[in-house]
């Protein structure tokens, strides 16, 4: 959480579930709209005028810019909000925008706010996907939470340097994003090179790293002590990052969804990183903070001495096998999950590892075998979060077991491919999967397969 005196507020709440599943929704189609998705369709607004929908603030002397009902978007197009709004013979000056007022309003091409506006409120433009630009007033002191996020289609925006509180992960998702501009004036933020930080007393933050700035490497300021949850999510060009010697503060989530990235370089004189092969991890490498989920390897060995998986470490990868050492005693929220090229993990621990929330996201229980010694199959077989694979085999076995081969028949998954009709039979006898050159098992068991004028025993 970053703080200033007095006027400066910034809240630092969200776990790392809501990422994750913002991104999964996202591109599933499945959109969460908050209080919207299970709430009906009632009015929130007080009075409109012009197209706008608006509530009286506390004294009545004010308007607020709010939505017409918490289930349909209620705005399109380029919206231009006035300074005042008459209503029953009464003049009132538009003040602020509400919380979710323009919510997932995805046909939003602009906005522009008037002067007198002082505060934007939580996720009040998220989900805005089509809006390009919004022009802001030099009156706001106060943007909330999540204000902008998987606003995609921005490319730049400007702070004016009225601007005092700027929310958590404001920008968060915003993929089309080149450049933030600070107003020069603004006493607690700058930009340089379009990158947003937090410059005040003592205090050294990098903020935001506009996800399509189109640069492959960067370095980070030698006075920078404190790298912001999701300030580089997504970077989308970036391969190398650098940290210098004085930051002490990145946590999971940081990089998450760097798509680009392949390389950590830390300097030697930082107290609280190191990098192994280009990983990042905790100075004395017990805990793999970031692996770079924009290399192309597919197979890492986690080193042995490493103790946790961070939340969000190994999120995405494009490796399609991770060897997690006896060492290990952790595997943090959303540490392995959306990694969909992974079939195969190996955990050495005779113990196994406490797991955080969705630390293997339900695709990738499903499609990757576990391979634990022989005698430690029972213990992960029933511990939280491991007992969830599908397939638990000794360490030196194969994924799939056949017990009679057959040319011409190979199991990947759960089909089943041969030339030729195929017929799949469980243990009872009974017909449960059949089909011209390919056959889907209906799960993981024994099974009989007669194909290619053979007959098969499949253990999967």
């Amino acid at each position: 959480m970053i703080f200033l005196p007095e006027t400066f507020e910034a809240e630092n709440n969200l776990s790392y579930s809501r990422l994750m599943k913002a991104s999964v929704l996202k591109k599933t189609g499945l959109i969460m709209l908050g209080l919207a998705a299970c709430a009906p369709a009632i009015q929130a607004y007080d009075f409109s005028v012009g197209g706008i929908y608006y509530n009286y603030t506390g004294d009545r002397k004010g308007a607020v810019v709010t939505w017409a009902t918490l289930t349909e978007p209620s705005y399109s197009g380029k919206i231009t909000i006035p300074a005042e709004v008459t209503f029953r013979m009464e003049t009132l000056k538009v003040k602020q925008i509400d919380s979710y007022a323009f919510f997932n309003c995805q046909g939003i091409t602009s906005v522009t706010l008037p002067e007198g506006i002082t505060a934007i409120g939580d996720q009040a433009f998220s989900h805005c996907y089509a809006m390009t630009s919004v022009n802001l007033p030099q009156t706001l002191t106060r943007i909330g939470d999540y204000a902008f996020e998987f606003c995609e289609d921005m490319t730049s925006i400007t702070l004016p340097k009225s601007l005092t509180s700027l929310g958590y992960s404001v920008f968060q998702e915003c993929r089309g994003l080149q450049e933030i501009a600070v107003d020069e004036e603004n006493p607690f933020y700058m930009s340089e090179d379009g990158i947003l930080y937090l410059r005040f007393q003592d205090q050294a933050v990098l903020v935001q790293y506009p996800a399509s700035r189109p640069a492959d490497e960067f370095t980070v300021p030698d006075d920078i002590q404190e790298i912001t949850d999701y300030a580089f999510t997504p970077s989308l060009y970036l391969k190398k990052i650098t940290i210098g010697p004085n930051v002490s503060t990145v946590t999971g989530g940081t990089f998450c969804e760097c798509t680009a990235l392949q390389d950590f370089e830390i300097a030697e004189d930082n107290t609280v990183m190191s990098a192994v092969d280009g990983v990042l991890f905790d100075k004395d490498a017990t805990t793999l903070m970031q692996y770079p989920i924009g290399r192309a390897d597919e197979a890492y060995t986690v080193p042995e001495g490493t103790q946790h998986l961070a939340a969000l470490s190994m999120s995405g990868c494009r490796l399609k096998s991770v060897d997690l050492p006896g060492t290990l005693t952790s595997v943090g929220e959303y540490a392995l999950a959306g990694s969909a090229q992974l079939t195969s993990l190996t955990s050495r621990a005779t113990v196994p590892p406490a797991t955080g929330t969705m630390a293997f996201d339900n695709s990738l229980l499903a499609s990757a075998v576990l391979f634990v010694n022989e005698a430690d199959i029972p213990a992960y077989s029933s511990a939280a979060g491991w007992s969830g694979f599908s397939r638990i085999r000794a360490i030196g076995s194969s994924a799939l077991n056949t017990v009679t081969a057959s040319p011409g028949v190979s199991v990947s998954g759960l089909t089943v491919t041969a030339e030729g009709a195929i017929s799949v039979y469980d243990v009872t006898g009974r017909l449960v999967a059949s089909g011209e050159g390919s056959a889907t098992l209906p799960g993981n068991g024994l099974y009989i397969v007669q194909a290619n004028g053979s007959t098969v025993k499949l253990s999967l």
